[in-house]
Order: structure tokens, then C-alpha cells, then sequence
């Protein structure tokens, strides 16, 4: 997963990898979504794009996760 950037992968690719069905796939990115650990950005109908919570995880100079943290709580100036 990209620790500065959004990743774009559909649900069956996840499943692929780690040996899942896409249902499951679906239920545990909802809640992970729910809980904040990840986010959605993608458009409906199209290949989902997830980005990580910087929260959770992040990689690279602070002042970059900084910003990171900032545009994740919406307050980026």
C-alpha cells in the first residue's frame, strides 16, 4: 500500500492475494472504513482507490506525514 498516496485495486485483486472471497473482502474494507483506518476515494463503478489513515501508518520525512495528518482530518492549510 502506498504510504503517500491513494492505492487504486479492486476488491477481487485483495481477495487474490490473500486468499479471500470478495464478500468477505467487502465486510472487512466496510468496517475498515467504518472504524477510519482507511478511506475510499474512488468514484462510484469504478476500481475502488484506498488510501491508509497517515494515523496508522505513514513513511517519509514528518514534515510530509504532517501534512498527510492534516489533509486526512481536513484541515490543511
Amino acid at each position: 500500500m502506498g504510504y503517500e498516496k491513494s492505492v487504486q485495486i479492486s476488491q477481487r485483486d485483495i481477495g487474490e492475494v490473500i486468499d479471500m472471497k470478495q464478500p468477505s473482502i467487502a465486510r472487512a474494507t466496510k468496517v475498515l472504513m467504518e472504524v477510519g483506518v482507511i478511506r475510499s476515494e474512488g468514484k462510484p463503478g469504478q476500481t475502488a482507490t484506498y488510501m491508509l489513515n497517515p494515523y496508522y501508518g505513514s513513511r517519509g520525512k514528518a514534515s510530509n506525514v504532517i501534512k498527510m495528518q492534516r489533509a486526512w482530518d481536513g484541515t490543511e492549510s
